[in-house]
């Protein structure tokens, strides 16, 4: 339960869009339930980082233009 919470706070303080944040949310999320049930080797070691740079896409233009999306 601590990575989850870990990796919740990271994502947060990283100051994503809305939609980018809630993917990563989602991702990191499905990544500690593969890491409890030992499956897809590949996704189970994405760090927080990676996953956090995965997920922003949006650039400081659309959060100019559509707002932070919260």
């Amino acid at each position: 339960m601590d990575n989850y919470v870990g990796n919740y706070t990271r994502i947060k303080e990283a100051g994503m869009y809305g939609p980018d944040e809630l993917t990563a949310i989602l991702m990191s999320s499905v990544q500690q339930k593969v890491k409890e049930v030992n499956s897809n080797e590949d996704f189970k070691d994405w760090s927080i980082d990676f996953i956090i740079s995965v997920c922003s896409t949006c650039s400081d233009k659309e959060k100019e233009v559509f707002g932070r999306g919260i």
